[in-house]
């Protein structure tokens, strides 16, 4: 039988140390982690803790202006971020950009008369709301509802005063109908 060398000892080490480690990767090392198990995976779990009360978020991070946007392909949060840099340095506003679907709309008919409201809002499709304006649309009253016939009380942000800021083609049959359809609701 022929005599081993040590360079031959080092071999067969690695050898079986490489196999050990392939058949053992994934249960005692290299263990992969529920992608599901993140609180920042599971949508607004993540922001738990945090209120969907605009005005409680404003008062928390001391802010005076907040940009509502509604936008599909980030066009409107682009406008939105950009207002909010341009209130900031131009006109001296402490300003924050709001998505519309992390946030209650209950209470901004009580908004401050010293904190201003902008609503960034694009129209999507056939003059639907964006999917992340779906559930203010449908607040607002959607299209089902004639405010005509209602009393002031019951319109939605009858007491607020905002600025609102459409987007869409002209090209299309119902061009900025979500910022129409949303200012007409006030009225």
């Amino acid at each position: 039988m022929a005599q081993l060398d040590t360079l031959d000892i080092v071999v067969l080490v690695a050898l079986l140390l490489g196999t050990l480690a392939y058949f053992t990767k994934g249960t005692y090392w290299a263990v992969q982690k529920d992608p599901y198990a993140s609180s920042f995976a599971n949508g607004h779990a993540g922001k738990a803790g945090k209120s969907r009360n605009i005005l409680e978020r404003m008062d928390e991070q001391g802010k005076n202006c907040v940009i509502f946007y509604g936008s599909q392909t980030g066009t409107a949060e682009d406008y939105a971020s950009r207002l909010a840099k341009e209130g900031s340095s131009r006109f001296g506003l402490k300003t924050m950009t709001a998505d519309l679907e992390e946030y209650d709309y209950e209470n901004l008919d009580q908004f401050p008369e010293d904190k201003v409201a902008f609503f960034v809002l694009a129209t999507y499709g056939e003059g639907e709301p964006t999917d992340n304006a779906v559930e203010f649309y449908e607040f607002m009253g959607g299209e089902d509802v004639s405010f005509s016939e209602k009393s002031s009380d019951e319109k939605p942000l009858a007491n607020l005063k905002y600025v609102a800021f459409g987007l869409g083609n002209n090209t299309y049959e119902h061009y900025n109908s979500m910022v129409r359809n949303v200012t007409n609701r006030r009225r």
